[in-house]
């Protein structure tokens, strides 16, 4: 794994090497990117996502990263649109769902997530140059989930490579579509 940070984002490239005699299918990474760190010394939230009326408690920001933060905001990028994630965004009680409940996407169309800031005008975001299956939000933590697929198919001894970007964005989600077509999907074409 590199990672490269930079001022409002990290570059993210992993490579995945198969090690077996076999061939592996469906190779998957379980991204989590999240805007607080708990538990933990130093606790930190991004405020500009998780208000400061909020404990340093991950249980109450889970909750209202479930409740408030992302029914209508949290979105996936199909590369065409932008797709609800939630699984129950009419209805988001943390009560109703076990603490780590989610609902897996139905499809591997997704390249990236964002969820807009509470002024409306960043997005937090995670993006692949793979296609991505998706988790809905849950209640136990302020995080979004994307399994990009690292390879369908490695052969022995094999090399795949998938490349990405966590941050924070400054724009529209229509911006920031063209900045992850541009800077990861050009590749693909």
């Amino acid at each position: 794994v590199i990672i490269d940070p930079k001022e409002t984002e990290i570059l993210i490239e992993m490579e995945i090497r198969n090690l077996t005699r076999g061939t592996c299918q469906d190779l998957r990474a379980n991204i989590c990117a999240s805007v607080n760190h708990l538990p933990g010394e130093p606790s930190w939230s991004n405020r500009d996502f998780v208000p400061d009326s909020v404990p340093l408690n991950r249980d109450l920001q889970g909750r209202y990263w479930y409740e408030e933060a992302t029914p209508q905001s949290l979105k996936a990028w199909t590369g065409a649109s932008w797709v609800l994630m939630h699984a129950f965004p009419d209805r988001s009680n943390a009560n109703t769902v076990d603490r780590y409940f989610f609902k897996a996407g139905e499809l591997d169309n997704a390249y990236a997530c964002a969820v807009e800031s509470r002024d409306g005008k960043k997005l937090f975001y995670q993006a692949w140059n793979a296609h991505c299956q998706y988790w809905s939000p849950f209640p136990g933590n302020a995080c979004t989930h994307l399994l990009p697929l690292s390879a369908s198919s490695l052969g022995p001894g094999r090399t795949a490579r998938i490349k990405g970007m966590v941050g924070v964005f400054s724009g529209n989600r229509s911006e920031l579509a063209q900045k992850i077509r541009s800077e990861l999907l050009v590749s693909m074409e």
